[in-house]
């Protein structure tokens, strides 16, 4: 446990080198946090776990991600026993940057995502799924490759994104939940898959439009910024609304190249009270200028943009506030994935207590509170035999030790 105290630690202090959180002497460059007494693990022990830390078979003689796979399954599965999501659910991707090894080299990772003019161009790829009122991710896939993840369920029978998406609401069938997504999972297909698992789906559509009226919802005139226009369709008996909605809008005459272009199971197209937002356009004397706007959306519109945000809030928590993957550099690609599988734990537990203690607290002060339960716990576990010596990890599975690996994510 204090190994975990540690790794939360340095969310707090943010130092350049964790090392000098074991200072024990303040000086003008350098404060004293002083880990080794106030959570109780050397420097020594902290470092010793983290070079043996393991999480399930060590398969040194082949790249693959089945040992990190357990650390995967292990979240997914505390997650579908403590949480139950709403009725509106929103998939989108998660990354965790790497600026390592990369998968050429023989002790880089098996497969990393590069995306140029992303935050992070080089990162490890995970889909996510949250509720969307709490911003709690309840279910996580790590991306292995193409041939890794073609083996995975219904990758024989369905598309690689309609797969993905077929996965990560498994456990969801019947529930008449509604799937909100991204252009990059919203397709005819993944609407047919949602559709078959007794969900709703609403999604914005940009590239994947075959088999969709897009075409026809393109070529329509709108006479005003907020207008929409609404085409019924129906897929295996089910009505699909497509919804072309004109913002942020064009001038006269030319092509309305801004419209954005929905698919719902879920929604009608009524208008709802305008959405109120802040643009900056450009005024007559060449000024850009900050002017209020009520634009007019239908219900689907506004449904969607309230949920669509919430994995992308939670990642916010995750690399802008707690920073864990920034403050504790790594040559290690599968410590890498456990700070971010871990740092998704902390988020959860602080969008919980957010939520539903109405509190206000900070992500900073909650970590506080965090690493001080675990400090106490890990005492009180010392104190009925636990492994003193080796900073209180006595139940957690490293390679030298005698547990399993399973127990360091619950810990």
């Amino acid at each position: 446990m204090q190994f975990i105290a540690c790794m939360y630690g340095f969310s707090i202090t943010k130092l350049s080198c964790v090392r000098d959180t074991w200072n024990v002497k303040e000086s003008f460059l350098s404060s004293a946090h002083n880990f080794g007494e106030v959570l109780g693990m050397t420097y020594g022990s902290f470092d010793e776990v983290r070079k043996n830390i393991r999480f399930g078979p060590n398969h040194a003689e082949m790249k693959s991600y089945d040992e990190i796979d357990n650390l995967v399954v292990m979240f997914n599965d505390n997650m579908s026993r403590i949480f139950i999501p709403g009725g509106h659910v929103t998939v989108d991707e998660s990354t965790s940057g790497w600026h390592g090894m990369t998968e050429k080299y023989p002790s880089g990772p098996p497969n990393l995502t590069k995306m140029l003019g992303k935050p992070e161009s080089v990162s490890f790829m995970l889909k996510s799924i949250a509720d969307a009122e709490t911003r709690i991710i309840f279910k996580i896939e790590l991306q292995e490759g193409k041939d890794a993840m073609s083996r995975k369920e219904f990758s024989d029978v369905m598309k690689p994104t309609a797969a993905c998406v077929r996965r990560l609401i498994k456990g969801l069938e019947g529930t008449g939940r509604t799937i909100f997504m991204d252009a990059w999972f919203t397709n005819y297909e993944t609407m047919t898959a949602v559709m078959e698992s007794g969900n709703f789906m609403t999604g914005m559509v940009k590239n994947g439009s075959a088999g969709l009226p897009k075409k026809e919802l393109s070529q329509h005139q709108y006479r005003r910024r907020g207008d929409h226009k609404i085409l019924h369709h129906e897929v295996n008996g089910q009505r699909v609304i497509c919804l072309g909605w004109n913002e942020p809008g064009t001038k006269e005459g030319k092509k309305n190249a801004a419209q954005k272009n929905f698919l719902s199971t879920a929604f009608c197209g009524v208008s709802v009270d305008p959405w109120e937002r802040d643009r900056h356009i450009l005024n007559d004397s060449g000024k850009v200028v900050c002017v209020s706007m009520n634009i007019p959306q239908p219900l689907l519109v506004q449904q969607y943009f309230q949920a669509a945000n919430a994995v992308d809030i939670h990642n916010q928590y995750r690399q802008h506030e707690l920073e864990l993957e920034r403050v504790w550099s790594t040559h290690s690609w599968r410590v890498r994935i456990f700070q971010t599988v871990m740092g998704m734990t902390l988020v959860n537990a602080y969008l919980a207590f957010k939520h539903f203690k109405g509190t206000q607290l900070t992500m900073t002060e909650f970590a506080k509170q965090i690493v001080a339960g675990l400090v106490e716990d890990a005492k009180a576990i010392g104190g009925r035999g636990g492994g003193a010596g080796d900073g209180g990890m006595g139940q957690v599975g490293y390679r030298r030790g005698k547990g399993g690996g399973h127990r360091a994510g619950n810990s």
